[in-house]
Parts: C-alpha cells; structure tokens; sequence
C-alpha cells in the first residue's frame, strides 16, 4: 500500500493537500509542474518579487511559509519522529475542526498563474498545460498574461490567460492531435478574444 504524506506548517497549523495538486500522497508521487515541490517553493519564497524571473503574484500566500517549522509527516509516523510533535495527532485530525487548516485551495490560483496550468476535477485533480494545447508559444504580460499560440500552419494568437485557463478547465478529457488539444476545440479564436 506505501504511506501517504502531507506537507504541514507546525507554526501556522496548515498542511498542503497533495492531490488537490495532482500528485499522490506518496512521496515518489510529487512530482510535475504545479505539484508539491513548486508549491512549496512559492510558500517558502522571502523576497520574491524584487527580480526578473520572480514569482509576478503580489498574494500573502507567496512567502507565506518563511521562516516556519515545516515538516513532511506520513500515516506511518511514530512518537518521536520530530521531538516534542505529536506526528500521528497532526496526520490524523488534519482537516478537521480543530486539526491543522487545508491551504492548498487559496495556494492553486497562483499556482495557476505561474505555472501556466489548470486544476481540474474534485479529489486527486489533473493538471492540464498550456503546453496541453497545439501551438503553445509562451506568454508575457502581468497581471493576466497573454498566452501566445502559433499552431502548425495557422497564424499568430494571444488570448488573456484567464481565458485559456477557464477553456482547458471546460475541456473535458478530449485531445487533439499528437494528444494535444487544438485552439479550435477549445473554442478559442482570434474573433472571441
């Protein structure tokens, strides 16, 4: 079966979810663009913003994290695993009233934002790319960026990336060709920007 962990601030009393990021809750399972590890990056940042290359999100949640007691902690933890913590207390009551408070819901529209990527369905979610779509260019822009597409033989797009965010979202399951999904079933042309 393997054990399954969850990433907890003992400080705040918060704890990231791991599938609500498309990973599993096993620790080779974190993995991918918008997982766990970028998650933790974007909490743990003290001083992004202040560079090229910087996180563009002016949210609290950016740095959150700094400075804190931060701990990996798994359903098979034991009594002293982390001196003076009850690990098994914090595992179990996660999420529960009184327990440690979920965060990973207010964290996913940065992750969103600058991992150019959506969340998509309840529980263990997929992560779905604007590198998913036909053409993928990149992006420039703050605040809502434009995505740039120029697929195969078509011509040069930008859509706000709200707007592709919330098509990919709307997608379903469906792919397009080469497993990508094309501008076209994604509803977006140059005449709905």
């Amino acid at each position: 079966m393997g054990q399954y962990h969850k990433v907890f601030n003992l400080t705040k009393r918060e704890f990231l979810n791991p599938h609500k990021l498309g990973n599993g809750l096993k620790l080779l399972e974190w993995g991918g663009p918008g997982g766990v590890p970028d998650a933790l990056v974007v909490l743990l940042a003290c001083s992004s913003g202040r560079g090229g290359g910087d996180y563009q999100s002016d949210s609290e949640m950016v740095g959150r994290w700094a400075g804190d007691q931060i701990a990996v902690i798994g359903d098979y933890s034991e009594d002293g695993d982390i001196q003076g913590v009850d690990t098994k207390e914090i595992y179990s009551t996660a999420g529960e009233e009184g327990g440690f408070r979920d965060i990973t819901d207010e964290l996913i529209p940065i992750l969103e934002r600058e991992f150019e990527l959506v969340y998509v369905g309840d529980g263990w979610c997929d992560r779905k790319s604007m590198e998913d779509i036909e053409g993928y260019a990149g992006s420039h822009g703050h605040g809502d960026r434009m995505i740039c597409f120029r697929p195969e033989g078509g011509r040069y797009a930008e859509f706000p990336a709200s707007k592709v965010r919330e098509a990919l979202r709307n997608a379903g399951d469906g792919e397009g060709v080469g497993g990508k999904y094309t501008l076209k079933q994604l509803g977006l042309t140059t005449a709905n920007v």
